[in-house]
């Protein structure tokens, strides 16, 4: 497939912007995939390639994993909408409010975007405010892309819409404080960025300000644990919103609360044509029940954890950081500035020994132990090799 040829009829040569022909770097690196097993893909110049991208994170069994495909073959059978609910639309419910423990109520959508949109407008509902405060990416809709991108008058979005949400130059509890408290709706987080002493004091302060805590779990989620982020450090968000992993890469999120914050789903008319997709939904069922078959989770923890801990002492002495733990993370160099070059860098060298990146590793239940030791290798030579790049 011609490059050239994609951008003349997709922008950007793909729908998904961070997939995009023009992040890539051929011929080192694929531009397009024609099929995908386990945790490796085929790319159209038939080269194999580890995948530690997992389709940004969204596939978590394994690309055509055989319970999942099973699921969506069955529920094909079936249908793949109704013109009334589904009853598998309330199995998963069921599920996934068992799993999680904490939650009452909660509604599916399409996408991450769309539910932490919810959630921000209930937020304003219940509470009558319409000031938001979040610090980093949260989707492209326009709540949160005014700032993330750069408040520039090219995305399209009013000035009067961007001046509704502060854009924390912090993640931290620090500057939260700083907020006038009584002016906001909600406070939007992805918890797996900040510190388990912030987070706690953060879900004090909103509780005493009556100010919704939002968690962005979209990319975390149960990459983190059964239970996300959320689970791990006890600290519980007004309204919780997952979507990648949670059916193996098919469109799939949710939006998760109490009963009393879920009945203004209603009132601020959250709601979508496709939302209760049975095939999806099917997919997400499988995936619960591989989930709860599990004794350690995430299965890839442990390795994963051994590759930073491994690799920590080297990355200080090259610049480098690993930001994210074992469910999704990256290396970062210390000075901003090298951050396009190191992510080039990083890039090439690991598609060098065949394993694909656009910068960070997100690893899934269907990597192997030899995959990952390659993948851990791979990343040690980009480490070794940073220091003779930077000088």
């Amino acid at each position: 497939m011609r490059i050239d040829h994609a951008l003349s009829l997709i922008p950007g040569g793909s729908s998904t912007m961070a997939k995009s022909c023009l992040r890539s770097f051929p011929p080192q690196t694929p531009s397009f995939a024609v099929s995908a097993a386990g945790a490796t893909f085929i790319d159209d110049q038939g080269r194999q390639w580890i995948d530690c991208d997992m389709a940004l994170g969204a596939v978590i069994w394994g690309f055509a994993c055989i319970e999942v495909n099973e699921a969506i073959v069955s529920q094909l059978s079936r249908g793949q909408i109704f013109s009334v609910p589904a009853v598998i639309e309330i199995e998963l419910a069921e599920r996934i409010l068992h799993r999680l423990r904490d939650f009452e109520s909660i509604r599916f959508c399409k996408n991450g975007a769309d539910a932490v949109a919810a959630a921000v407008r209930i937020a304003r509902s219940v509470t009558g405010c319409e000031l938001v405060a979040c610090g980093t990416y949260h989707g492209w809709l326009d709540w949160s892309a005014f700032h993330h991108y750069g408040a520039s008058a090219a995305l399209g979005i009013p000035g009067t819409v961007g001046r509704l949400t502060t854009w924390l130059q912090e993640e931290t509890f620090a500057a939260c404080s700083m907020l006038d408290a009584k002016s906001y709706a909600a406070i939007v987080v992805c918890p797996e960025h900040w510190t388990e002493t912030d987070l706690h004091s953060l879900r004090e302060s909103c509780t005493r300000h009556g100010i919704l805590l939002i968690f962005d779990e979209v990319k975390s989620g149960m990459r983190y644990g059964k239970r996300g982020v959320f689970g791990n450090i006890g600290v519980l968000p007004d309204l919780l919103c997952i979507s990648k992993g949670m059916a193996n890469g098919l469109p799939l999120a949710a939006l998760i609360g109490s009963r009393e914050l879920m009945r203004y789903a209603e009132a601020v008319r959250f709601s979508s044509t496709h939302a209760g997709e049975c095939v999806s939904i099917a997919a997400a069922l499988a995936g619960e029940t591989m989930l709860a078959r599990k004794t350690d989770w995430p299965s890839w923890q442990d390795e994963a954890a051994a590759m930073i801990s491994g690799l920590t002492a080297l990355a200080a002495s090259r610049g480098l950081t690993f930001a994210g733990g074992p469910g999704l993370f990256a290396l970062r160099p210390t000075e901003k500035s090298l951050s396009a070059a190191f992510r080039e860098h990083f890039v090439k060298t690991l598609a060098s020994s065949s394993v694909f990146t656009t910068g960070g590793i997100a690893l899934s239940d269907a990597h192997t132990t030899n995959q990952i030791e390659d993948i851990r290798a791979a990343t040690e030579r980009a480490i070794s090799a940073w220091e003779s790049h930077d000088e």
